[in-house]
């Protein structure tokens, strides 16, 4: 069993997980694996030697390029056939809502970022939504809402 930070590898092909999976494990990385609704989740321990964890990234792009072919093939065009993506919304309230968007801008989205990034940009908005605030960023700064991050 998996403890501590993970890192979340998402892929929406059974094939394309599949190869992932052995990915992992021909560089004995351990894993836990999940699936629902078209979804194949991996997660591996976050406490991995940065130039490793760059070359799963990139293998992980690979990866996520060929979930996007494989769909692609799959899907008959038509009038009757469509594609969407989800996107589980969890609200302040404890409950879930789902955003659908194009399946191609979310590839794109995860091509740049990763899952948890994904997340904490989903949250801000959910936030922003449930909670208005029309002050600015300085505002919020100069009222100690918010510390500055200096990220030099």
């Amino acid at each position: 069993m998996l403890n501590g930070e993970l890192l979340d590898y998402v892929l929406f092909h059974q094939i394309a997980h599949d190869k992932f999976a052995e990915y992992l494990i021909s560089i004995n990385i351990p894993m836990k694996v999940s699936h629902r609704d078209g979804v194949f989740e991996t997660s591996i321990p976050a406490d991995i030697d940065d130039v490793l964890a760059d070359e799963i990234e990139n293998r992980y792009d690979e990866f996520l390029d060929l979930s996007r072919e494989l769909l692609a093939e799959e899907t008959p065009q038509g009038k009757g056939n469509f594609s969407i993506a989800t996107i589980i919304v969890n609200l302040k309230s404890g409950k879930a809502s789902n955003a659908h968007i194009r399946p191609d801008l979310l590839y794109r989205i995860m091509s740049v970022i990763d899952e948890k990034e994904l997340e904490e940009f989903t949250r801000a908005i959910v936030e922003a939504v449930e909670n208005p605030d029309d002050r600015s960023f300085c505002q919020k700064v100069r009222e100690g809402e918010i510390e500055f991050e200096n990220k030099d």
